[in-house]
């Protein structure tokens, strides 16, 4: 059966769609981690945070969701790593509150660049569409 024109559009703007929410997602997800690595570099200068205590910061910054956990390994899990996971709600708590104004300073200048970047993303997916 041949789909109207009407459904196989809307299924081409729900792709174009998902594609550019993932894409927001995924820069989001980059710019937390990133933030996290700062506070990282400012906080302890020789001592990597564990993936764990990267994840709760990240929560706490980001209205309690956090990243793909494959994301955080990559970027905080190391073996041998010393920072003691006891007390971390204490930690991420004060990190939070150190932090904040910093990240919300930042994250509202992202906001706007990732925003740009998606809309033209949708414009390039727009105009593939309407050349097939």
């Amino acid at each position: 059966m041949k789909k109207d024109n009407f459904t196989a559009r809307a299924e081409k703007i729900g792709e174009i769609g998902g594609k550019v929410g993932g894409f927001k997602r995924k820069q989001k997800s980059l710019f937390l981690v990133n933030f996290v690595k700062m506070i990282e570099m400012l906080e302890f200068s020789e001592i990597r945070f564990t993936s764990n205590l990267a994840k709760k910061l990240i929560a706490s910054f980001n209205n309690g969701c956090s990243v793909d956990n494959n994301l955080l390994i990559e970027n905080f899990a190391t073996k041998g790593n010393k920072l003691k996971q006891k007390d971390l709600d204490e930690i991420v708590q004060g990190f939070y509150e150190t932090h904040r104004e910093l990240y919300e300073e930042q994250w509202e200048q992202a906001k706007q660049q990732i925003d740009a970047e998606a809309e033209e993303l949708k414009r390039k997916l727009i105009e593939e569409l309407k050349s097939r």
